[in-house]
């Protein structure tokens, strides 16, 4: 099972840059207000970009089974409440759109059609003044459902956990964020910490240990007295030093 995180990159292609007072945070938010901007309009696009095309980056979304319903989530803070929409638009082998979803709403649910090649999310600004963007979730519909998904940002850290209940079993996952699409492989087993690093921050080991020291207090706050049984690994050997940091501080 795996969740997906869409990030927001701008470029003149995929956001709406004109008359746009728009901020990228370190740690990945993006803060967006248009007041020019038409009801309706298009905020932000993810989509798949052929092989050779002009515009770059290329953003990669996850591939898609026919006939699979999926949900989305956006995590953002919107002004005014429910001024942001989703639509989903699904696509043939040429481009051409053939069917759509549209929900003013902050989290929804698709069936991806049995004649569809590719799909484009669009951002709809629904008389929208101020939006703090930090990630879309999508994932398959009874996966995302039942999910309980937090975002530490100082730390770069994505909490996933089954929405009833705790585990005593808690995997932490060192790995390379990615810029667009982050798949995380959710065990359906334990408590998941992704830790998504930079490649600047993976090869600064005095930043890693700064970062490990602030990890461990904010997990020996999370698990207070509760028996954790703790494991820790990288999904890449990358990543092998943010671990090697953090074992020494949990122990």
């Amino acid at each position: 099972m795996y969740l997906y995180l869409l990030h927001w990159v701008s470029t003149p292609q995929t956001t709406m840059l004109y008359g746009s007072t728009l901020t990228h945070a370190p740690d990945g938010t993006v803060s967006f207000s248009n007041r020019r901007q038409t009801p309706g309009a298009v905020i932000h696009t993810w989509e798949n970009l052929p092989v050779g095309a002009l515009h770059k980056p290329h953003p990669t979304l996850p591939l898609l089974q026919r006939g699979h319903t999926y949900g989305y989530q956006l995590n953002a803070a919107v002004h005014p409440v429910g001024t942001t929409g989703v639509n989903i638009q699904f696509l043939d082998a040429a481009g051409a759109t053939v069917g759509e979803v549209l929900q003013p709403e902050r989290k929804g649910e698709f069936t991806f059609p049995e004649n569809a090649a590719d799909y484009r999310i669009e951002l709809l600004n629904m008389n929208n003044e101020r939006l703090n963007f930090r990630s879309l979730y999508l994932a398959e519909s009874p996966t995302l459902a039942k999910l309980m998904v937090t975002e530490a940002t100082d730390l770069n850290l994505v909490h996933a956990h089954d929405g009833d209940q705790h585990s005593a079993a808690v995997d932490v996952v060192a790995m390379r964020r990615r810029a667009i699409a982050e798949p995380l492989w959710l065990s359906g087993q334990a408590d998941q910490y992704f830790l998504r690093f930079t490649h600047a921050q993976l090869s600064d080991p005095e930043w890693l240990e700064l970062y490990a020291e602030k990890l461990g207090k904010h997990l020996h706050k999370k698990f207070g007295r509760r028996q954790v049984d703790l494991t820790l690994r990288a999904e890449t050997a990358e990543a092998e030093g943010a671990i090697e940091a953090i074992a020494k501080v949990l122990g």
